[in-house]
């Protein structure tokens, strides 16, 4: 079963990619900043920036209030794709998300 749940922040603004083929359907793209369960040896925690895709029968009014800091908990799943680079292969790991809850937002 490929299903992810995740607690961040909007990391900036968004963006949002009209499909080709139904001018209807639009994606919006969009980076969460997740803590990690561990601190590093300064003892702060660091980091991760997930790339997250939410198609448009999933974002409703997301795309109104979507805004940079936004606590939010995304569910969904991991998506892979092989990107050939030069002589290697290059692996990305994004999430598309079916369902974003909001926890807080600043404004």
């Amino acid at each position: 079963m490929n299903q992810v749940m995740l607690v961040g922040q909007v990391e900036g603004s968004y963006e949002i990619v009209y499909d080709k083929k139904e001018s209807e359907r639009k994606l919006m793209k969009f980076l969460l900043k997740v803590q990690r369960p561990f601190k590093n040896r300064d003892g702060h925690y660091d980091n991760d920036l997930v790339n997250i895709k939410v198609w448009t029968n999933n974002i409703d009014d997301l795309d109104i209030s979507l805004q940079d800091k936004a606590m939010i908990i995304v569910k969904g799943r991991v998506q892979s794709y092989r990107s050939n680079n030069y002589e290697d292969d290059i692996y990305y790991n994004e999430i598309i998300a079916d369902k974003v809850t909001y926890l807080n937002s600043l404004n």
